[in-house]
């Protein structure tokens, strides 16, 4: 698969974020600002509950990151054994190499099989193809993706609008930009709203440029979207359903 982590990197590191940096909150206080009445055992289960809640997520962020670190070197290795395998002539292109197994890989170094390759190639253009594919939450039966058919229009009605789960609180008028995968999210520009089917941990680095988030997936206590908007002062939508399919570039949100 195509390596997109300079693109995510140059973006970040290129845009300053004058985003409003994180205070401490006393859990006293987190208490005795929640509106609906609470008994004595409540509030003192809360003050046990809250700060271990508040670890539990650190330790997940954690290993969430130790994981991503490591996968990374693996990564690292496998490219730069990519490269070696290109020069040798065993391979077309280093991006082939994740298309195939470890066990092909092994054989290939072994017998420069053509078999593999072309193995490898199906997968890659099967790929391109089920990537796009977009499935229903809860799903019956033999699993079918709910935009096979769809195509993107081009909205140009002035009084056009659209419904979600407000999850971040703010306001933003803007430049829409449709980006379906990290590629297309790599042609972001400072202030423009992003509108996608879904965000996880690989889109944070587009984070800090942005002037607002709109997700088709999500809730809020979804941390990809939600969460991060708020951690970044962002204004965010989710549970748009389908409406990126029915997006394209240019249109003004509020």
């Amino acid at each position: 698969m195509e390596d997109r982590s300079k693109n995510s990197s140059q973006t970040f590191y290129s845009v300053k974020s004058d985003r409003v940096e994180k205070k401490h909150v006393d859990i006293n206080k987190l208490i005795s600002d929640v509106k609906a009445p609470l008994s004595f055992k409540t509030r003192l289960l809360l003050k046990i509950i809250l700060p271990l809640s508040q670890k539990a997520v650190q330790n997940r962020e954690c290993s969430k990151s130790t994981l991503i670190r490591a996968l990374n070197e693996w990564r690292k290795g496998y490219r730069k054994l990519a490269r070696k395998m290109v020069l040798e002539g065993r391979i077309p292109d280093e991006d082939l190499l994740f298309f195939m197994t470890f066990e092909e890989i092994d054989e290939l170094l072994d017998t420069r099989s053509p078999k593999i390759i072309s193995k490898a190639n199906h997968r890659r253009r099967r790929y391109r193809l089920l990537d796009r594919y977009i499935f229903p939450e809860i799903m019956k039966g033999f699993p079918k993706p709910i935009n096979a058919d769809k195509k993107i229009v081009v909205s140009t009605d002035e009084n056009f609008s659209m419904k979600g789960i407000p999850v971040s609180q703010g306001e933003v008028t803007g430049t829409v930009r449709v980006a379906l995968d990290l590629e297309e999210a790599s042609l972001l520009q400072p202030g423009e709203i992003l509108v996608t089917y879904s965000t996880d941990i690989g889109w944070s680095p587009f984070f800090p440029i942005l002037g607002g988030v709109v997700t088709e997936l999500g809730g809020l206590i979804s941390h990809g979207a939600a969460v991060v908007s708020r951690e970044y002062g962002l204004p965010c939508i989710a549970g748009m359903h389908e409406q990126h399919s029915s997006l394209k570039l240019v249109i003004t949100y509020y």
